[in-house]
């Protein structure tokens, strides 16, 4: 099996409620929004949310320059 990514393991730890917001470097933006898909295949794969929502998104709004959140809606 891979080995886990730093920034997947910070995501599944730190973003445990509803509006919970990580910060990441915009130089990540690729690697994290990859993760991101992953990890919403994933949620909806184990019913987690329905198949039409997302439980985390990217969000450049309100973040400082250079920088974006990973956002967990549910």
């Amino acid at each position: 099996m891979a080995k886990e990514s730093e920034e997947r393991k910070k995501v599944k730890e730190k973003l445990i409620k509803e509006n919970d917001k990580l910060l990441f470097s915009l130089s990540l933006y690729v690697k994290v929004s990859r993760m991101v898909q992953d990890l919403n295949r994933l949620a909806r794969a184990n019913r987690l949310v329905e198949p039409e929502d997302v439980l985390y998104s990217i969000q450049q709004e309100g973040a400082p320059k250079g920088k974006f959140y990973v956002v967990r809606n549910y």
